[in-house]
This record gives structure tokens, sequence and C-alpha cells, in this order.
């Protein structure tokens, strides 16, 4: 299936090879979209990814495991609960 690049105020959508994406001098991808993927492919758990940045560098990345069942809620409160206690 044939995807086409979209054009948003953010940036531009469009997919793109792994290699293309995790490449380390890629100007073309923000420094925590690495993380993400990185962290998808491994695909062993569920995780809340939290980027902290100073100005526009990243410093620091957090991966918190969550819940399997945090995949079923669908009450918006308990879910916001869930990720803000932590």
């Amino acid at each position: 299936m044939e995807v086409p690049m979209l054009k948003t105020p953010e940036g531009i959508l469009d997919w793109k090879k792994t290699e293309w994406i995790l490449h380390p001098g890629n100007p073309g991808v923000t420094p925590n979209v690495a993380h993400c993927v990185r962290l998808l492919a491994d695909g062993t758990g569920l995780f809340e990814l939290r980027c902290h940045y100073e100005g526009d560098r990243l410093i620091r990345t957090e991966m918190l495991e969550l819940d399997r069942d945090f995949e079923q809620l669908t009450d918006r409160q308990r879910i916001e609960e869930m990720l803000l206690g932590r």
C-alpha cells in the first residue's frame, strides 16, 4: 500500500526506512524519535517514554514500564491518574 507524504505545520509526515530514522547524523528526525523506534522494535513490553529537553536539546529519556492492563483502559480520568501519578 502506498501512503502519500503529508505536509503539516509541525513538519512532513512520511514513511521512511528504519535505517534512515536511526542514522545518528540525520537532521530530519528529532532525537526522541529514535528512542521510540527502538522501543517499538523491541516489542517486549508496554512503556511510557518521557523525553526531557533543555531548549531544543534532548538531555534525558526515561522508559517507565506500564502494567499490561493499561492497554484495556477506556476511562480517561483513570488513564490520567495512572500516568500523572508516576
